[in-house]
């Protein structure tokens, strides 16, 4: 098998230098933000976690419809989405200050509001820090798992593993499915629930 190199850009380290220091600006903005209005900070963080969030779900997405496909027209960019949807693990990691910020997002934490609203009272079964989280977690662990084990058997692929496309294209039919289930649901926790009124979701 004919190995290929890849001749890392010479100026690779300046420019993760210059991302760092964008990165520990932002980081320095966002403290300031936090301090200034909590809650504003909360629902900007959100927003800008759905947005990244996005970008390996969306990845992941396409390369189970290209395994399930089969065409030609994923090879030369699969690797692009196997690298965007194994950073998941982090964006799971970036999740965590949304936990402390629940309060600030989710009416339905409230519980003074919730007593005298018998809509979110209604909900509460669904509707609860603890569930809440369990799902969280539960969409992690699946999305995770996929983009995990979709990688793993695209490297088995390249060593040799003739077996490995078949296990792939298996796993993107009901991987697709399960992404439909959790991306909504997710939408519904973290986004619908938000809502400032008691008379929807």
């Amino acid at each position: 098998m004919t190995q290929t190199t890849y001749d890392v850009p010479a100026d690779l380290v300046a420019r993760g230098r210059t991302a760092l220091m964008v990165g520990a600006a932002g980081l320095v903005l966002s403290g300031i933000g936090f301090a200034v209005d909590r809650e504003q900070f909360f629902r900007a963080y959100l927003i800008g976690y759905l947005f990244l969030l996005g970008v390996p779900l969306g990845s992941m997405a396409l390369m189970m419809v290209h395994h399930l496909s089969g065409g030609a027209w994923g090879i030369v960019i699969r690797r692009i989405f196997e690298a965007s949807s194994r950073t998941l693990p982090l964006l799971a990691l970036f999740f965590v200050p949304l936990a402390f910020g629940l309060h600030s997002l989710y009416p339905w934490t409230n519980e003074a509001l919730v007593s005298h609203d018998h809509v979110l009272q209604g909900k509460s079964v669904y509707l609860n820090i603890p569930f809440f989280l369990v799902r969280a977690a539960i969409y992690f662990a699946c999305w995770i798992g996929l983009a995990t084990l979709l990688s793993k058997w695209s490297l088995a692929q390249d060593n040799g593993d003739r077996d490995a496309s078949r296990r792939m294209q298996l796993l993107s039919g009901g991987g697709l499915v399960l992404y439909g289930l959790t991306i909504t649901f997710a939408a519904v926790d973290w986004v619908m629930s938000s809502t400032r009124t008691g008379s929807r979701p």
